[in-house]
């Protein structure tokens, strides 16, 4: 697996990460423990947005969608 794309939540509590398995994975930054997977696109995440409140993240994806997740 081959992680693309990093996002930290703006507390530094938590960040994310996009890779070749489709997935956005969420992870705890202090215990470096994974806290849950996203399995919504069908291709490579090479993209992630955190917006400045945190209550908001976007995705990229070789297959050509943006998703957009509210309150994660």
């Amino acid at each position: 697996m081959w992680v693309y794309s990093l996002a930290m939540s703006p507390d530094g509590q938590t960040f994310f990460s996009g890779n070749s398995k489709n997935t956005i994975d969420i992870w705890e930054t202090s215990t470096g423990e994974k806290i849950r997977t996203i399995k919504e696109h069908s291709s490579m995440v090479f993209a992630l947005v955190m917006s400045p409140d945190g209550q908001t993240l976007v995705s990229g994806s070789s297959d050509k969608t943006i998703k957009i997740w509210r309150s994660i």
